[in-house]
């Protein structure tokens, strides 16, 4: 089984063995962030157009989330984990978060992994099989009403489930999504996929 449904409370967890060796100090410099296909290919038109702002805050959230994994952390009740190789962003994981995200600030006005008659599917394995992701999914974080990448990371980093998915050894990519829904009640919303490949 997977890290999974941390906000709800419940945890479990598979470790798949990734080296670290080929990592020095598990940071990735901000001109590495992008990698791999355009994250811009959109697996749902509402996600085509994506603001730059919000990306730009999703990129943000990619740094700041390797610079803790190179630090190491105290997850609590979840354990002591070592540092870990840093992660890469994943279009496709990038665009089942941002349509979480979407789907959350417009549709269900509502902070919930599940998507219940989603275009993408009902919860967040269907939502990231739907995307083409080739690899596994490890986990899935969300938040809501944190106004900047440093707030989510610490929050997410403050709470023993989120801060076990974003320190798993068994994840090396991940997607962000950031939306901003100003008619809905937290106005700011996030969602991180984590994956394996």
């Amino acid at each position: 089984m997977y890290r999974w449904f941390v906000w709800l409370g419940a945890s479990g967890c598979v470790t798949i063995p990734v080296s670290l060796d080929k990592y020095d100090s598990g940071l990735l410099l901000e001109e590495e962030v992008q990698q791999g296909p355009p994250i811009e290919e959109a697996c749902h038109e509402a996600i085509e157009g994506w603001s730059d702002s919000w990306s730009d805050y999703e990129k943000e959230v990619l740094i700041l989330l390797n610079a803790r994994r190179a630090e190491g952390a105290d997850c609590q009740t979840e354990g002591q984990f070592a540092p870990a190789g840093p992660l890469t962003m994943s279009p496709y994981l990038t665009c089942s978060s941002r349509f979480h995200s979407y789907w959350m600030g417009i549709i269900q006005n509502e902070l919930m992994h599940e998507s219940p008659g989603g275009d993408l599917g009902n919860d967040p394995w269907q939502r990231i099989a739907s995307t083409g992701f080739p690899g596994s999914a490890t986990g899935e974080n969300i938040a809501a009403g944190y106004s900047t990448p440093e707030d989510v990371v610490a929050g997410w980093m403050s709470s023993d489930g989120h801060c076990a998915n974003i320190m798993a050894p068994g994840s090396n990519v991940v997607g962000v999504g950031y939306f901003v829904a100003p008619q809905s009640g937290y106005v700011h919303w996030w969602t991180t996929n984590f994956g394996y490949e």
